[in-house]
């Protein structure tokens, strides 16, 4: 048999009087606050939580960079990374990018799975890129009949 305390504070209680720091959506925390260091804590725990999504999103290509370098084709890798940041020379970028690729194809057992992966990534951004230029082509015309039938109206 269990008693239930009135004057106990449950999630529900906390929720509806507004006391529950977990259900803290952001924004001025002023006017239902008597502690003025909750509202610091909540915007420096928001700050954490957004420095630490974009740490997990950088991990997540570090670990991509560092799968690579620990293969054959590190160096040709440090080219292409290097190019990319000069943008100077697009013939010297296609060109080291194309070793890499060379490079990678050559050593597949090791570099297998990310090669599979890559070719699926750029299939699907290439269907995109169709069906993107499909609707650009569409609307085009349609824009051109409109127009044609605007200037015979005015005739």
């Amino acid at each position: 048999m269990s008693s239930t305390n009135p004057k106990a504070v449950t999630s529900e209680t906390k929720a509806k009087t507004g006391n529950d720091p977990s259900t803290h959506q952001g924004g001025d925390s002023s006017a239902t606050s008597q502690d003025p260091n909750i509202s610091k804590t909540v915007s420096t725990e928001n700050n954490l939580n957004q420095t630490n999504k974009e740490a997990e999103e950088d991990c997540e290509e570090c670990s991509l960079r560092r799968f690579i370098k620990e293969g054959e084709c590190k160096d040709i890798f440090i080219e292409v990374d290097n190019c990319v940041d000069d943008e100077d020379d697009v013939n010297k970028c296609r060109d080291a990018s194309m070793k890499l690729m060379t490079c990678m194809f050559t050593n597949s057992d090791y570099y297998g799975p990310y090669l599979v992966a890559q070719k699926k990534a750029l299939t699907q951004a290439y269907k995109t890129a169709l069906e993107e230029l499909e609707i650009a082509e569409e609307a085009m015309a349609v824009a051109k009949k409109k127009k044609e039938a605007e200037e015979t109206e005015e005739n």
